[in-house]
């Protein structure tokens, strides 16, 4: 499901977005520089401060969020992968944050019997499209640790 054009459409969007970051704030800083300089008091510091609020937001809002994916990928690239089965219970329907990136949740119980601590819970990229399946189905989850790699219907007879 993930690939290296992933890490790489990541990456652009993060320069676009320190571009444009920087676009915005450097004639601000430089124009409170200027100002202070000049000994306008109150228009240096109302530059300032602008300058400083849009940083601080368009940080926070755009590149922070496209950071914590990065570190994501990365993880998921680098780490181990293993592969669980079990009966498909439920998709979560709301959106959970998780080291600074959306997912969704995906429940499943690996035992036949569908004993309540047989439960395992997911994390499916809110930013992927994934294959939805009925309850009840067999499904095989490659993951690392708990974020789902890819998510597939278990072909062969189910074994606990």
């Amino acid at each position: 499901m993930y690939k290296e054009q992933d890490i790489m459409e990541n990456r652009q969007r993060m320069k676009r977005e320190t571009i444009l970051l920087l676009c915005l704030f450097l004639p601000l800083a430089a124009a409170a520089v200027v100002l202070f300089l000049r000994r306008m008091k109150y228009p240096s510091i109302l530059c300032a401060v602008a300058a400083f609020f849009i940083l601080i937001f368009l940080d926070g809002m755009r590149i922070s969020p496209l950071r914590a994916y990065s570190r994501y990928l990365k993880e998921l690239f680098e780490g181990t992968s293993h592969k669980t089965n079990g009966f498909l219970l439920s998709y979560g329907e709301e959106e959970v944050l998780t080291d600074g990136v959306v997912f969704h949740e995906l429940f499943i119980n690996i035992y036949r019997d569908k004993a309540e601590d047989g439960v395992r819970r997911f994390l499916l990229d809110a930013a992927k499209e994934w294959p939805r399946y009925p309850e009840d189905t067999i499904v095989t989850v490659e993951s690392h640790g708990t974020y789902v790699l890819s998510l597939r219907e278990k072909e062969e007879a189910h074994e606990e």
